[in-house]
Formats: C-alpha cells, structure tokens, sequence
C-alpha cells in the first residue's frame, strides 16, 4: 500500500502533498479510519472540531535533506501516544484511499 502511495504521489510536491493531507476532505477521512472521536481527547467533539485540531496539530516533514524526495513523514504529538499512533495510522489510510490507491 505504501508502495501504491509513493507511485501516486510521485508527481506532486510535498507542498501539494500537505495541502492535501491537511484538507478537511482527508482528515474526515482520517477521522473515520482512526476511530478519533472514540478516544476521551475527542470525546463528544463533532467532527469539524477534530479535523481543526489536526489540521494544527500534524506535522509534515521531508524525510530526507535531498530537496527530490518525495518521500514525507507525518507526526502528530499528543500526551496519549495512542492517539498519536492512531491518527498518524488514520491520516495515512485516508490519504491513500484519496489518491485511489485502495
């Protein structure tokens, strides 16, 4: 699935790559494929308040100092590493599902 992901995003910049991550389109996504809102930090938030607060929160990095890769990593620090692990893992999944590479 990476593979598929890094083939399809192969044309895009990182900056277009952050655009969309950070989309709310995405993080809806990321939102459903993560389970976010069954965690206590999101307890009884809406939707649109949780894609905010990704969309603050994650961090997106080139993952090497060569100025052509493609190749990004994707963060998000929370005091419970168990969210951060699920929307990082969430985030990734809807942003494969939105470049078709389910």
């Amino acid at each position: 699935k990476l593979d598929a992901i890094a083939k399809l995003s192969a044309e895009r910049t990182r900056s277009d790559d952050e655009m969309v991550i950070k989309s709310a389109n995405v993080l809806k996504l990321a939102v459903e494929a993560g389970n976010l809102s069954s965690f206590d930090e999101f307890k009884g938030w809406d939707q649109a308040s949780i894609v905010r607060t990704l969309q603050g929160g994650l961090t997106i990095n080139p993952a090497s100092k060569d100025i052509q890769t493609t190749v990004i990593n994707i963060s998000y620090t929370s005091g419970n590493p168990k969210l951060s692990e699920a929307v990082v893992a969430g985030v990734m999944s809807a942003y494969g599902s939105f470049l078709g590479a389910d």
